[in-house]
């Protein structure tokens, strides 16, 4: 679970290369095209910043299909106005990125004391049942390595751990939002990964309540990753 300086860099790379394809997909996304080929773009991206491949299929889903944690992108034309999640990821020297778009996040703290900090909040912003899976997981060689950021995992976190850090509240009928960094635990606080830019900008009222939920996790939303840290 514990990651070599080697291995952090490799990471950190297929971080890199998710975080730039993203930047480059916000200058093409648009009405009219489908979650099929939006992810077809995604995957396009990520070869082109130099993806080995893929560390998991592509999801894209807009709309009221964003209530599906878990969805395949379909033949669905995305609206003006619809949100969309997107979940993808590369795999670089053979370890993996994983992104979605927690000073709880430190060594000595167990994961599932993190998973309830998340859970609590949105427990009580009315959300709770719309949160159906754990808060996150380990990344490395394997997309969903140990530990688990979920309500039984008693793993204590250590220096060198990559965890996940992915809530979300799916709304059946209505839609879903998922934001995930990747996150290096270490001594220091270091921000998470978290290159949706315009998300500094976010305003409750005038987007959706989601900065509320990211403020309360502790996510730092900065425009570079955590690995940069370690350059």
């Amino acid at each position: 679970m514990v990651k070599t300086a080697k291995e952090i860099n490799k990471i950190r790379q297929a971080a890199k290369i998710t975080d730039q394809a993203y930047q480059n997909l916000l200058k093409t996304i648009k009405a009219g095209r489908s979650e099929k080929d939006l992810a077809e773009i995604i995957e396009s991206l990520l070869k082109k910043q130099g993806a080995e491949k893929l560390s998991f299929d592509t999801i894209v889903v807009s709309g009221v299909n964003g209530a599906l944690p878990h969805g395949q992108p379909s033949n669905k034309i995305i609206k003006e106005g619809e949100l969309i999640t997107m979940d993808f990821g590369c795999k670089y020297q053979g370890f993996c990125s994983d992104f979605t778009r927690i000073e709880a996040v430190k060594p000595g703290i167990k994961c599932n004391a993190i998973d309830q900090i998340v859970r609590d909040y949105i427990q009580t912003k009315g959300y709770g049942e719309y949160f159906v899976h754990s808060t996150g997981h380990g990344l490395g060689i394997e997309v969903h390595e140990e530990p688990r950021i979920s309500p039984k995992d008693e793993t204590i976190l250590q220096p060198g751990m990559i965890i996940t850090v992915e809530p979300g509240i799916y709304i059946p009928g209505l839609g879903g939002v998922r934001i995930e960094d990747d996150v290096l635990v270490t001594e220091k606080n270091l921000p998470t990964t978290a290159s949706s830019n315009f998300l500094v900008d976010f305003r409750p009222g005038e987007h959706a309540t989601v900065v509320n939920l990211l403020t309360a996790a502790g996510a730092i939303l900065t425009g570079k990753t955590a690995m940069d840290e370690f350059a």
